[in-house]
């Protein structure tokens, strides 16, 4: 199981206070989060040259004072490690929200092994607030991903 984060805050153009880019007033924030995803998500199967699966959930929500986050299963491709891999998911989420959102916002990937499938999916599916809702309207889609 993988944990992706971006803190931090930007100022977006004609505004002059700084959001999260999780913000959901700010406009496209979070469609931005999908595209630097999918952007290292492909750099990432590139990399590994392996058509590696990949599924995410959108998790966190502000009105309860949980920082916004992404949770993710990923495929460890057979040419590689797990530590590589993530590693490298690291360096490519990074690159990918600076090239997206134009500016340099702390980004961090967390990986831990899942030790129940049905409890994991059970967390991952559960009701975060109004900012993602639950179940499958949390599900990332794009067309980088394979499931």
């Amino acid at each position: 199981m993988l944990t992706l984060r971006i803190d931090g805050t930007l100022v977006p153009n004609g505004s002059g206070t700084a959001q999260s880019p999780w913000n959901p007033s700010l406009t496209g924030g979070q469609s931005k989060v999908k595209t630097a995803l999918g952007w290292a998500v492909t750099m990432l199967r590139r990399k590994m040259k392996y058509e590696i699966r990949f599924g995410g959930y959108f998790g966190g929500d502000f009105a309860k004072s949980v920082r916004p986050h992404i949770h993710a299963i990923c495929e460890v491709p057979r040419s590689s490690t797990t530590k590589d891999m993530v590693q490298s998911l690291r360096m490519y989420w990074q690159q990918s929200v600076e090239r997206k959102f134009k500016c340099y916002l702390p980004t961090s990937v967390y990986q831990e092994k899942v030790e129940s499938t049905e409890a994991y999916l059970r967390y991952i599916s559960r009701w975060e607030g109004k900012m993602f809702g639950y179940g499958d309207s949390k599900l990332i889609v794009n067309r980088s991903f394979l499931f």
